[in-house]
């Protein structure tokens, strides 16, 4: 569990970093982007810590990547 978990935050920490530097390439505001990946790596760390709930992170998950695909 622990390690899914793990797995789960490195993955995404990843993701958000990649998204971050497609966002400062595209229109280059430094700032705007840096809050998104900010903001997403709270997210992360509040679901795993607060719930340690497989079901619930994977659907935490799907909504994440949902809203990241509507906000581009």
């Amino acid at each position: 569990m622990l390690e899914y978990l793990k797995q789960w935050l490195v993955k995404h920490f990843q993701e958000t970093d990649e998204k971050y530097n497609e966002c400062f390439n595209k229109n280059g505001r430094r700032m705007f982007c840096l809050n998104i990946k900010i903001i997403h790596y709270i997210i992360c760390l509040n679901y795993v810590f607060n719930t340690r709930n497989v079901d619930m992170i994977r659907t935490i998950e799907s909504t994440i990547d949902q809203k990241g695909h509507q906000n581009q």
